[in-house]
């Protein structure tokens, strides 16, 4: 039996941390927390191999796009999607060039989430013959 996707969840606000968890958890996804880009990058270089990063855009110590800056210099967590989570309006401006997955604007609809969630880890179809 296949483990349930692990989800790495980066939000420096402890409630959204809770809510993300709480949903994710109820929906038979594995969840890893961490409350600033610093200790998603730890968790990163210990070897916590996450499905899907969901990184809040505007935190104290790392931003979300320096922890994505950081992580492509430094390989980690390569192919893994990086959806960033933010409640500022200006935010898809400022993730353009990233590479990122996608953009979910606090507060997060939890329907747009799952599906979100869902599709980027679903398990992807073999393509090669």
């Amino acid at each position: 039996m296949t483990p349930h996707p692990l989800i790495l969840v980066v939000d420096d606000d402890e409630d959204v941390r809770g809510m993300l968890a709480l949903v994710l958890g109820s929906n038979e996804y594995r969840v890893a927390l961490a409350e600033d880009g610093v200790e998603a990058l730890e968790l990163l270089r210990s070897g916590v191999k996450p499905a899907l990063i969901l990184l809040d855009l505007r935190m104290p110590r790392l931003s979300g796009s320096e922890v994505v800056r950081y992580m492509a210099h430094e390989g980690l967590a390569p192919g893994v999607p990086v959806v960033i989570i933010s409640g500022d309006g200006t935010a898809a401006e400022t993730v353009v060039g990233l590479g990122t997955a996608g953009l979910l604007l606090k507060p997060v609809e939890l329907e747009e989430l799952l599906r979100l969630v869902g599709r980027l880890t679903a398990p992807r179809a073999k393509t090669e013959m």
